[in-house]
């Protein structure tokens, strides 16, 4: 076999191959990610009507020390919610059923879910930043009971803060590498 031969076979057999991807196992697993996207969706919706309804009925003090946690946290909660849909736009479902428009998917979903988070950190932040002064101010107005309750509020406030930061650095850290991963299969289809 001459060395051009040689070469020309490699190419052919080099184009003809084609990368192991499950094609099955990648359909089942985008067709899984799209009720759990639903479901997700749907709580958010639920959760925000169900606050948006309850919220107004507790008092959170006398004139605008109890009306500024609700006027704070209903608009950046539906804020949220109309992210989280917006983020998901045209990752629900792929067209087909091919490797590549799948992985493409993948791709999406992954990089949208880093927005979803960044994005929500952004407004739990707002909120945070906000209320902790409010809450700081209604100390003071407060009897001593209560202000051992607002201390306790505080260090809720702050540990809550600190476990969603770091859920939202593991997500990011896990949407990456799931990104990573369907790129790379992207990749090995061209």
């Amino acid at each position: 076999m001459s060395h051009d031969a040689l070469w020309e076979q490699l190419q052919n057999d080099w184009q003809t191959t084609t990368p192991a991807v499950d094609v099955h196992a990648l359909a089942a697993k985008a067709k899984r990610k799209q009720y759990r996207m639903i479901v997700f969706q749907a709580l958010d919706l639920v959760s925000a009507c169900a606050a948006t309804i309850v919220f107004p009925r507790i008092s959170f003090g006398p004139g605008w020390i109890g009306t500024f946690p609700l006027a704070l946290f209903l608009p950046l909660m539906w804020l949220g919610v109309i992210a989280g849909a917006w983020t998901r736009r045209g990752t629900w479902r792929s067209k087909d059923t091919d490797p590549r428009t799948l992985l493409q998917l993948a791709c999406k979903r992954a990089r949208a879910g880093l927005l979803y988070i960044w994005l929500n950190l952004g407004i739990a932040v707002l909120l945070y930043v906000a209320l902790i002064p409010w809450i700081w101010r209604g100390q003071k107005l407060a009897t001593p009971l209560a202000q051992s309750e607002v201390k306790g509020v505080l260090i809720v406030f702050a540990a809550t803060f600190a476990g969603l930061l770091g859920w939202a650095i593991w997500y990011a850290i896990r949407q990456k590498r799931k990104w990573r991963h369907a790129k790379a299969l992207l990749d090995q289809l061209d």
